[in-house]
């Protein structure tokens, strides 16, 4: 009995730790956005999956640029599909080097 409570605390335990570490890691997401199935507790395949991501910033009209009209996309890595959209201000200092890298002559 004391072994089963024993590997229960450590499942328990190491189930804590990954979530503190997406947590302080994924600044993206959180915990109910990753629980996808609403069950209220977060799987390890959630986990992964919200674990690889990237970002880019997408904006729909460099040339006038209107008010608010480039985000930062936060995509899977494993198949580029989008998870999330950031809306971000123009003056905001990524979107001015996206700006800049994109107006340089190729």
């Amino acid at each position: 009995m004391k072994k089963i409570v024993k590997y229960i605390a450590i499942i328990f335990f190491m189930y804590l730790v990954i979530m503190v570490y997406m947590g302080n890691t994924n600044q993206y997401f959180s915990y109910s956005e990753i629980d996808d199935d609403h069950s209220g507790i977060i799987s390890l395949g959630e986990l992964l999956w919200y674990s690889d991501v990237g970002t880019r910033i997408r904006c729909d009209d460099i040339e006038n640029l209107l008010k608010e009209n480039c985000v930062l996309e936060v995509f899977a890595l494993k198949d580029g599909l989008p998870l999330k959209e950031i809306q971000l201000d123009n003056n905001d200092v990524r979107v001015q080097e996206f700006i800049k890298m994109q107006s340089m002559p190729k």
